[in-house]
């Protein structure tokens, strides 16, 4: 059955979508009655049993990746049996050897090795000062103070094809955040000046309720989600960057410099790429006449940015969220050079727990003339009565006035037809029928010289028929303006004070008398004097379609 499982998993994690190039078989398998869940046992058997798994799961995985890797789990319990009855535990030295033994005799399998290198004492993150880790390979216990112990030992006995990846390790935040992100750092370095470990994954991201309860705040962040120094730290430290939060923990171990690891290259971190990357302003643009906004691309790791007007910096945000800022008590007419740089916290090198800025490359500059603002139409519909199209739009602050475009079409050329200082204009040199386009822009005033701020979005509005009328001779006299491709006009008629109005007329030309209108029974009545009328009109196409309506027209009947 178990073969069946792991020949299905190795087949299913062995495609480019979800590739599995690692597996940990067990977990420290040293612990068979706590931590692998294989109760009491003699440690022959154990590990008889446990080389027959380990050949199954080595033998489906290479049969779907030639490059996967299987791993056997140990802890740091190198010579130290925590039990002491050789059935519920053994020592990781006495596990491996036996393993390595009984993989062996059915064929040789070249397998890494998965380990858990935490201190001596769990709750006590100072591996350094770990007093039962000693540089003997009899050693009680093998952790960071001691780690190359075990690759010297491996390296002798198995050879160099053995590597070991430090798959679960943690340290632990009670003696101060600082000692916990020292740990980290040390305990990095010794793994990068060692070429027989290929990973090291740390254990906690977030302090585990179980493990508080056990005295152990593991965790980059704490149980809230707050970050710790450690978190920093972890995020730069195989980064160009690297030194500049890790120099000031040195302090903390037993180190007076980082250069005292065996291996340790200081010029190795110095040539990465930074990933506090370069800012990209992405726009700047005059927002009214006397202010300007900046706007950039977020940068992954910032803590931050800093805001420079003419190489000036005039604003320090400490929310990374925040992308744009407002630049306000500008002159109109004058033109501003903006960049924006991105920085983090590091810790200071005389105190760990006060913090300064590292920068990322400034961004390129952008220049913004400040003029007037981005000119926007009201939320008031445009009012159409006939061929007068009446335009709304939002008032702005300290501008000169408006300059009102129009076109034909909406990429069309947009041609000014109006200054205003109001905020609506009537544009009554429209035709019938036509769609025109409008844009509005802001603009000032300084020394006799007009800045113009940004174009409005577009707005479309179609002219409607232009209705006349008056009363003479006796009669009800209309004209309108005509509209394209019709084929007749209907005229309709209701007295002042009704909304039901009637259809009068059915007329091919642009003007119609009448001394009569039909009421709401359709029957003709003759125009009461004193009585005021309204009218309005609308054409009809040749396909039966009608156009909009004309605007609405009042006129009161008299007779001379």
């Amino acid at each position: 059955m178990f073969e069946a499982m792991m020949s299905f998993l190795a087949e299913h994690y062995s495609d480019k979508e979800r590739l599995v190039s690692g597996w940990i078989l067990g977990n420290e398998v040293n612990s068979p009655g706590i931590w692998n869940y294989a109760g009491s046992a003699d440690l022959d058997a154990y590990m008889q049993s446990y080389a027959d798994a380990f050949r199954i799961c080595y033998n489906a995985a290479k049969s779907t990746n030639q490059y996967a890797n299987v791993y056997i789990s140990l802890d740091h319990n190198w010579n130290h049996d925590t039990d002491g009855s050789d059935t519920g535990y053994f020592s990781t030295k006495s596990v491996l050897d036996t393993f390595y033994h009984k993989i062996n005799q059915q064929g040789q399998i070249i397998f890494q090795i998965a380990y858990h290198c935490y201190p001596q004492n769990l709750p006590n993150p100072t591996f350094w000062n770990d007093s039962k880790a000693t540089d003997s390979v009899d050693t009680a216990y093998l952790t960071f103070r001691n780690l190359h112990v075990l690759t010297d030992y491996v390296k002798s006995f198995y050879g160099t094809d053995y590597t070991i990846m430090l798959s679960e390790q943690s340290f632990n935040s009670t003696k101060g955040e600082a000692i916990q992100a020292a740990a980290y750092a040390y305990a990095y370095y010794l793994c990068e000046s060692n070429d027989m470990i290929e990973a090291f994954i740390y254990g906690r991201q977030f302090d585990h309720p179980i493990e508080l309860a056990e005295g152990c705040s593991w965790g980059l962040s704490d149980s809230s989600h707050n970050k710790r120094l450690l978190w920093d730290v972890f995020q730069f430290i195989d980064t160009r960057h690297s030194l500049h939060f890790t120099d000031p923990l040195v302090k903390y171990t037993d180190l007076t410099q980082w250069e005292q690891i065996s291996g340790f290259d200081r010029s190795k971190y110095l040539s990465q790429l930074p990933i506090i990357t370069q800012a990209d302003l992405s726009g700047a643009v005059s927002v009214s006449s006397s202010s300007a906004e900046i706007y950039w691309s977020k940068v992954d790791v910032a803590d931050g940015y800093e805001v420079y007007r003419d190489d000036q910096l005039i604003a320090t945000i400490n929310d990374p969220s925040v992308l744009g800022y407002v630049d306000s008590g500008l002159n109109a007419g004058n033109t501003y050079s903006y960049k924006v740089r991105a920085f983090a916290y590091a810790p200071a090198q005389d105190d760990a727990y006060s913090k300064i800025m590292i920068y990322g490359a400034s961004s390129t500059a952008k220049k913004v003339q400040v003029t007037a603002g981005q000119a926007h139409w009201s939320s008031q519909p445009s009012v159409i009565m006939g061929n007068h199209i009446v335009l709304f739009w939002n008032p702005q602050d300290q501008v000169t006035g408006y300059e009102v475009l129009r076109s034909d079409s909406l990429d069309g050329e947009y041609t000014p037809i109006a200054y205003t200082n109001l905020n609506s204009y009537d544009d009554a040199s429209t035709v019938s029928g036509n769609r025109y386009y409008y844009q509005i822009r802001a603009y000032v005033n300084v020394n006799g010289t007009d800045y113009f701020g940004e174009y409005s979005q577009p707005l479309s509005a179609q002219s409607k028929i232009q209705l006349y009328g008056f009363c003479e001779d006796g009669k009800m006299s209309l004209t309108w303006t005509a509209w394209p491709s019709a084929v007749k006009y209907q005229i309709y008629c209701a007295p002042k004070g009704s909304d039901e109005f009637v259809l009068l007329k059915n007329k091919a030309g642009l003007a119609y008398e009448t001394t009569q209108y039909k009421d709401s029974l359709k029957n003709r009545v003759d125009f009461e004097p004193s009585i005021t009328y309204q009218f309005k009109v609308c054409a009809v196409l040749a396909d039966g379609t009608k156009s909009p309506e004309s605007n609405i027209i009042e006129t009161t009947y008299f007779i001379d």
